[in-house]
């Protein structure tokens, strides 16, 4: 268990943070190791938000992880280099980044070697070349321009060019994405709806390609023992620096907060806009207030007896497995969701860790799958997402010992962020997907001087990278403070 240091200071604090998801605690590290005085409030017990790896409790005490599991942009993200997040934890980079199984028994695989995908996908193979090959030989410009904020993009002209250019084709071709074949196209359209939005679409594009290019450059990594290590191994570097954590405490009014020199509100907007009030201005509340939810997400996590028995080899190398089928049945899954209509064979994204991570779960085999819904949905998609599973890997009903649901309630009561069982941050639909939570250079700034944001609602947008606490914290030292950003490594 983490220390948790509960003396409470005499005088004005440097900066209070509300709630301690990764980008809450990624903000917190920062300004900690700034020498700044710096509390971060809590509703939960534990911190991390998402990045938990708690969830449902099993047999033999085994720990699911509550959202992400896989952290493609570990690498990537600034923070997380500056901050040495491979060295402090062990991770593992699977061979196959991504798997897509198809019926018959085929599969689209995509390989963290991008000639091993290209020589499987025949003759599709030189077309996936051309598309993906310069975004995943270029890492690091691709990723800087996803986790920086839309306007930011154009410091970078040519690498801007290559992948808008490329998101505009996908969006415009349609869900077949210029291939000839079914294979190369559900293995497309399966990474793109990561993005949770209409299909095509310029969103969904972009999105799939961006990690499609890390899929083939640093792969899509694991921390091995689950995704709480990585926020308690953030936690824990905080306190070091004499930072203060407060757990069991929700903010709800401006008054429930210790005086501070800055506010960093790592929360829904709406929360944001609720507790700062009259703080903020009544035109900038109702920018906040009006942002659109996104769809929500229905979670099921299983232990099983076994290795999920896929009927493609390839589907077995892989943490990551996107069902559905075709890229159309694909699309026609995630437009019904947009359109606020169940599914009745849903896209599933799922996860098997100990493929990986044996040590995790000795014997047996955790895997967690979710699959999307309208926003707020009260009907029960565990069989639906069971049968899925089923139709790939047939047998996989009676190797289950054990399993546990969330709907998009359940998961909004563990994390009020998670608003109708929204795990993006808000809608990525139209210019929603680049107004985060209006367009901008600086985007983390709000009208009053001394209000930050930088939660998955504001840009870069959801995902494992840090990159929104990374931009408020760093903002708020120069700003405010008038300090350089510090030595993050250990």
């Amino acid at each position: 268990m983490l220390e948790i240091c509960w003396i409470l200071g005499e005088e004005m604090l440097d900066v209070a943070i509300i709630g301690a998801g990764p980008n809450g605690l990624a903000a917190a590290v920062i300004l900690a190791r700034s020498g700044l005085e710096v509390a971060l409030y809590e509703t939960n017990q534990q911190v991390g938000g998402a990045l938990q790896s708690s969830g449902p409790i099993g047999p033999d005490g085994v720990r699911f992880d509550l959202g992400s599991s896989v952290h493609p942009f570990i690498q990537e993200s600034e923070f997380f280099r500056q901050w040495r997040a491979t060295e402090r934890i062990d991770y593992v980079t699977p061979d196959v980044s991504f798997a897509h199984p198809l019926p018959g028994g085929a599969a689209g695989t995509a390989y963290r070697d991008i000639e091993q995908t290209i020589q499987e996908l025949g003759r599709d193979g030189e077309a996936w070349r051309r598309l993906i090959g310069p975004l995943a030989s270029h890492t690091h410009e691709t990723s800087s321009i996803a986790l920086n904020p839309a306007l930011a993009a154009a410091r970078n002209p040519t690498h801007l060019a290559r992948l808008g250019a490329r998101t505009l084709a996908t969006t415009l071709r349609g869900m077949q994405g210029g291939f000839t074949g079914s294979v190369a196209s559900a293995l497309l359209a399966g990474v793109m709806a990561h993005a949770n939005s209409q299909m095509p679409g310029l969103a969904t594009s972009s999105v799939g390609l961006v990690l499609t290019a890390m899929a083939h450059g640093n792969g899509w990594p694991l921390p091995l023992g689950g995704s709480g290590r990585l926020s308690n191994a953030l936690a824990e570097d905080f306190v070091a620096h004499r930072g203060r954590i407060v757990t069991g405490n929700r903010i709800r009014h401006w008054a429930d907060l210790e005086p501070a020199r800055a506010t960093i509100f790592n929360t829904s907007l709406a929360s944001a806009a609720a507790i700062a009030g009259d703080r903020l201005p009544a035109r900038y509340r109702k920018v906040l207030e009006r942002k659109q939810g996104g769809s929500g997400v229905f979670k099921v996590d299983y232990l099983t007896s076994e290795a999920v028995p896929w009927a493609a080899a390839t589907v077995r190398q892989t943490p990551t497995v996107h069902l559905g089928g075709s890229a159309a049945e694909i699309a026609a899954s995630e437009n019904a969701v947009s359109r606020g209509v169940i599914p009745e064979h849903p896209y599933v994204l799922l996860v098997q860790p100990t493929v990986v991570d044996p040590g995790r779960c000795v014997g047996k085999t955790i895997v967690s799958a979710y699959c999307h819904v309208p926003h707020g949905s009260t009907v029960d998609m565990s069989d639906r997402i069971t049968r899925q599973v089923e139709r790939f890997a047939p047998g996989f009903r009676d190797t289950i010992l054990f399993q546990a649901s969330s709907d998009p309630a359940a998961l909004e009561r563990g994390n009020a962020n998670l608003s109708g069982g929204d795990i993006g941050g808000g809608s990525m639909s139209g210019l929603n997907f680049i107004s985060r939570p209006r367009l901008g250079l600086h985007p983390w700034r709000t009208p009053a001087k001394d209000i930050y944001l930088s939660s998955s609602y504001v840009a870069p947008g959801p995902g494992t990278h840090c990159m929104g606490g990374y931009h408020a914290a760093k903002d708020i030292l120069q700003q405010i403070f008038g300090v350089p950003m510090p030595n993050l490594a250990p």
